[in-house]
C-alpha cells in the first residue's frame, strides 16, 4: 500500500484528461481549475485487481527495487512528462513463490494506455514466467 501511495497509486485520473484552463488576462478564467474531460484509465482495474490478489494469495510479499541502483542512476519507479501528457509507474514485488513481480502502467491519455506485468517464480518450482500486456492505441484496444 505505501509503494502504491507514494507513486499516486491506483491513478484515478488520466494525465491526458487533464488540460489546463487558459490563463490570459481574463478575469473569468483566473480562478479556474484544471479540467477532467473523461479519458478513462482503461486498464486501470486490472492494476488494482492483482494489487488485491497478490496481498491476498502471495506468502510474505513485499516491494524490492526494480532497477539496482549500483548501475542505473535513474529512477524507474515513475517518470513523467506533463507537455507530452504521458507518465509511467513501474512497481517490483517479490514473495515466497515468485522472486520477482514486476508491474507497469504507461498513461499517455486517449492516445496510449499499456498495462504490463511479469511474474518471475522461483526455480524451485519449475513454472515458466507468465507475461501480461494490455494495450490500447486511439481508445482501440
Amino acid at each position: 500500500d505505501d509503494a502504491e501511495a507514494m507513486r499516486g497509486m491506483p491513478w484515478k485520473t488520466s494525465i491526458g484528461s487533464i488540460h489546463q484552463i487558459s490563463q490570459e488576462n481574463n478575469e473569468e478564467n483566473k480562478h479556474k481549475s484544471p479540467v477532467d474531460n473523461g479519458v478513462p484509465l482503461l486498464y486501470m482495474p486490472f492494476w488494482e485487481w492483482q494489487m488485491s490478489f497478490m496481498k491476498d494469495n502471495l506468502t510474505n510479499l513485499r516491494v524490492v527495487p526494480c532497477s539496482d541502483a549500483t548501475i542505473h542512476r535513474h529512477d524507474y519507479h515513475y517518470n513523467e512528462n506533463r507537455w507530452k501528457k504521458a507518465r509511467i509507474v513501474n512497481l517490483c514485488f517479490q514473495s515466497e513463490e515468485y522472486r520477482k513481480i514486476r508491474m507497469t502502467y504507461y498513461d499517455a491519455g486517449d492516445k496510449t494506455q499499456v498495462f504490463n506485468c511479469l511474474w518471475y517464480p522461483h526455480p524451485k518450482y519449475n513454472l515458466p514466467v507468465l507475461g501480461v500486456d494490455l494495450l490500447a492505441f486511439n481508445q482501440k484496444k
